[in-house]
């Protein structure tokens, strides 16, 4: 699962859109721990909002093992600059 989250005025991370979850749950790949390591790269592409407050983006990805218990791991990407309507971040 892929979600966009940006940083509110106190600097916390907000998700900002509905998880994308893919059709079948698993449209990415079948194993991210297997390919998804520390220092890897993935490139992917996404619309970032626009407004009158600056913000940072960064791409969340849920990694959820229903197999295993306690396998839920987050990845995210780096920051980059932007701007943001602030009632996406509904009441801070």
């Amino acid at each position: 699962m892929l979600g966009l989250q940006a940083q509110n005025l106190k600097g916390e991370w907000k998700d900002v859109e509905i998880f994308f979850t893919g059709i079948c749950g698993r449209s990415f790949s079948r194993r991210y721990d297997e390919v998804l390591q520390a220092r890897s790269e993935w490139q992917t592409f996404t619309e970032l909002l626009s407004g009158s407050q600056h913000t940072r983006y960064r791409l969340k990805l849920l990694i959820d093992n229903p197999n295993e218990v306690k396998a839920r791991r987050y990845f995210y990407s780096n920051g980059v600059a932007g701007t943001i309507d602030p009632c996406k971040f509904g009441r801070d």
